[in-house]
């Protein structure tokens, strides 16, 4: 009975020392589990306080693209305007150029066809001054034959005159007939002789002047 009862407190003893000891552990695991729950709302509220601030970045972020896209977007639409613009006079500036071209080419054509004309013209206006020259010299060359033959003539006729002097000289010995008729001969002979030595020397000096221009 003794060993019963001892058996039966030391059951007991046992059975209390094993809810105590269950009882500590479920303490435990109760604080573990509630420092657990605190830590994680702890973090929840710091990651739902970043993701707050991150998404007022974000929508500011977002709000300043906005504004950037409009400013970006009305300047694009003021390029395309100036772009336009700029076309449209360059447009107007290829059709005055392209007209200013084509009346170029016109007056080009023209000085052309006028050059051509001119040059038509020099040769003609050369050939007839070639001609002009032959001519020229052919008349040059008959004027100084022909005044040659003058100064010949006028040669013969002065040396006849002579002649004739002297025999008029060797007759003035003869009859006052022969004398008069002698005197009278001697003044015609005399005109005659000084104006035949007149137009001789006259003659003379064109024979000489046309000489050099055929010499030259």
């Amino acid at each position: 009975l003794r060993l019963l009862t001892l058996s039966k407190t030391n059951l007991e003893t046992a059975h209390e020392e094993n809810r105590e000891f269950f009882k500590k552990q479920e303490e435990q695991r109760e604080e573990q589990f509630l420092e657990t729950v605190q830590e994680t709302e702890k973090k929840h509220a710091e990651l739902r306080k970043e993701l707050e601030e991150m998404l007022q970045a974000q929508m500011k972020m977002s709000s300043a693209m906005k504004d950037e896209n409009k400013r970006l977007i009305l300047k694009l639409e003021e390029k395309k305007e100036n772009h336009r613009s700029e076309k449209t006079k360059w447009r107007e500036q290829l059709s005055e150029l392209a007209s200013a071209l084509e009346v170029t080419r016109k007056q080009h054509n023209e000085v052309t066809t006028e050059k051509e004309n001119i040059s038509h013209i020099n040769d003609e206006l050369a050939g007839k001054v070639k001609f002009l020259k032959r001519e020229n010299k052919k008349s040059l060359k008959m004027i100084y034959n022909l005044l040659k033959k003058q100064k010949n003539l006028m040669q013969d006729r002065q040396t006849l005159c002579h002649e004739l002097e002297s025999l008029q000289r060797s007759q003035t010995a003869g009859t006052p007939l022969q004398r008069y008729s002698q005197e009278a001969g001697n003044i015609s002979a005399n005109e005659q002789g000084s104006g035949a030595d007149t137009s001789c020397n006259v003659k003379q000096s064109n024979v000489e002047i046309n000489n050099e221009d055929e010499s030259l």
